[in-house]
């Protein structure tokens, strides 16, 4: 998905920054100052792949905290992916 998304945008300009994390992991690491202060934060159909919710709530404390305003988390619309959602 992170490639045809960047497929889309490649010769646009005048974007606003984007930045992509390329694994769960990473997202459960310290995060830069730098890195925080985006407009918007995505997460689309990870956070039921994440079997634990300690886990999960540290992914998505780490999403907040590099958003400045708006995170969008969106699951499949399944008891499971909203038993994700509503955990959050």
């Amino acid at each position: 998905m992170q490639h045809a998304g960047w497929s889309l945008i490649q010769g646009m300009k005048n974007l606003p920054l984007t930045r992509s994390y390329g694994s769960i992991k990473a997202l459960t690491k310290s995060i830069n100052k730098s890195e925080r202060g985006h407009g918007l934060e995505n997460a689309s159909y990870m956070l039921g792949e994440i079997p634990s919710l300690k886990d999960r709530i540290t992914i998505v404390c780490q999403l907040w905290d590099l958003s400045r305003d708006v995170l969008v988390s969106v699951e499949p619309g399944t008891p499971h992916g909203f038993n994700a959602i509503s955990q959050m």
